[in-house]
């Protein structure tokens, strides 16, 4: 596939163009695309905009990096934490897998 001569963030700009008030046909001419790939490309964006966002994982803190006992209280509270948000989900998981596991077996079973 080739590659767009066009960044991420100069696709961002254009399609933000259009959000302003320019019209689809100027700015197919003022930077030589089709109009097919502008709405292509604003429909990517729009797509990440909607897209959830993940969460980043909290950082792990190391015992030498902690300072003192209400320090090592937080951590181990956040780690406590991050934890069971795991184990609940890792349960939620689990039940999704089983349900579909009987799913199959059911239908298998019908033929």
């Amino acid at each position: 596939m080739r590659k767009s001569k066009f960044s991420d963030e100069q696709i961002n700009a254009i399609v933000s163009e259009h959000a302003s008030g320019a019209t689809v046909g100027e700015i197919c001419r003022k930077y030589g695309i089709s109009s097919a790939t502008f709405y292509k490309w604003k429909a990517k964006a729009s797509a990440q905009e909607k897209a959830p966002k993940r969460q980043s994982p909290p950082r792990t803190v190391e015992a030498s990096q902690v300072q003192s006992p209400r320090e090592a209280a937080k951590v181990d509270a956040a780690l406590s934490a991050r934890i069971k948000s795991l184990e609940e989900e890792n349960a939620r998981l689990r039940n999704m897998l089983i349900t579909a596991l009987l799913e199959v077996a059911i239908l298998k079973e019908k033929q």
